[in-house]
């Protein structure tokens, strides 16, 4: 009942992001929507921001429960930005507001996750120190989070599939020249 009731709190904020900015958005107007009194809403959460920090991260860690080894980078790029396609108004209302910080992190956590997977699998044998896997993922995650952000501001057109396509096939091309450019870089390098 308990996780229930937390999840109707959620929902309906999600839905009145969706609605309007975040900053016009009252507890009040939260727990009338999701049908629920003041003290239960503060029983889970402190605030607003409390609870916006809450969503988001608990879709990261579902994003890394849902993660299979079997999928390729572009699938995994989908799924990154599945959670902002789904809820594209909510999404724009939090960038736009003093909380955008929220979903750099969600990013960053979702992204350097499954980037770091895949750093993990193309340098295998190749004598890359986890000093230079944690940098390449590094690149790669600010690159793709960059374009991202740019994305969602509506500074780089195009369909979300063609984006992440070219995410995967820039990754693919450029990964094995990126792993021997730092092994041969840093050949000293150790663990």
């Amino acid at each position: 009942m308990a996780r229930l009731t937390e999840q109707a709190i959620v929902d309906s904020f999600l839905e009145l992001l969706q609605e309007k900015s975040l900053d016009k958005i009252t507890v009040k107007d939260i727990i009338e929507s999701a049908q629920v009194n003041r003290n239960t809403f503060y029983y889970y959460f402190q605030d607003i921001y409390d609870l916006l920090e809450h969503v988001f991260q608990e879709e990261s860690k579902t994003f890394r429960s849902e993660a299979k080894p079997e999928n390729t980078f572009y699938q995994e790029c989908l799924r990154t930005v599945n959670f902002f396609l789904e809820h594209d108004r909510a999404i724009m209302h939090i960038y736009h507001s003093k909380s955008q910080d929220v979903i750099n992190r969600y990013l960053e956590s979702a992204t350097s996750y499954f980037i770091g997977n895949f750093v993990d699998q193309a340098a295998q044998g190749q004598g890359l120190s986890q000093k230079g896997k944690a940098y390449i993922t590094g690149f790669y995650t600010d690159a793709i989070i960059g374009s991202t952000l740019r994305w969602i501001e509506g500074r780089m057109p195009g369909q979300k599939d063609g984006l992440m396509r070219t995410f995967s096939q820039s990754f693919e091309a450029t990964i094995h020249e990126m792993i021997q450019a730092y092994v041969q870089g840093h050949p000293l390098e150790e663990d």
